[in-house]
């Protein structure tokens, strides 16, 4: 017998390497998840930024389809007192604004609305009243359109090229702007504003 010992051949992995091969997969798997976390958070955002902006773009089509076919009809709000066909006015001291107006309706057999908008921070409400003439305020029942508003102004362009943040002028209460400007300062986009000719 030789004194050289005969090892068996070794096989399988030592308790070192298995410990080593564990971490890497660990740290593999980590990496993995925090970028699947990351993406899942980025569409996410990018889905609700999508929805933000599907809303407000919702919001300024209907306005301005409003204003371009308001009808020029003022509504009696009492048996000797009238409003004219559009009014537009701040609410209040705190930066408040209302616009009333009568619109033709979208079905050629239903009689035109007056309808309101409200842009009382932090949002946009419509109200719509079921008759034109001795509507009761108290009845509006107000629809949210659009929230996040920090403060909105308006302005209204008249026949002599003149802007104004009320409407009507003095003396011309049946008379319709040539074009309304609308500036929101929403709380996550920042400055927005779109200008309405009318026709």
């Amino acid at each position: 017998m030789t004194g050289h010992r005969e090892f068996a051949t070794r096989q399988g992995f030592t308790l070192i390497e298995l410990l080593i091969a564990l971490t890497i997969l660990s740290v593999l798997s980590f990496l993995a998840y925090r970028g699947i976390s990351s993406l899942l958070v980025a569409e996410k955002r990018l889905e609700e930024g999508t929805q933000r902006m599907q809303m407000i773009d919702r919001f300024f089509s209907e306005f301005e389809h409003d204003i371009i076919f308001a009808a020029p009809r003022p509504v009696r709000i009492s048996v000797t007192a009238t409003e004219p066909a559009l009014l537009g006015a701040p609410v209040g001291n705190e930066g408040n604004y209302r616009i009333n107006l009568s619109r033709f309706a979208s079905a050629p057999d239903m009689p035109p609305q007056r309808i309101g908008y409200i842009f009382s921070v932090p949002t946009i409400n419509l109200v719509a009243t079921a008759n034109m003439d001795f509507a009761v305020t108290a009845d509006e029942q107000p629809v949210t359109l659009l929230d996040g508003l920090q403060s909105a102004s308006v302005r209204f362009l008249d026949a002599d090229g003149r802007w104004s943040v009320t409407w009507p002028p003095a003396g011309k209460t049946e008379a319709m702007p040539i074009a309304v400007e609308l500036i929101l300062m929403l709380d996550d986009l920042g400055t927005v504003s779109r200008l309405i000719a009318r026709p």
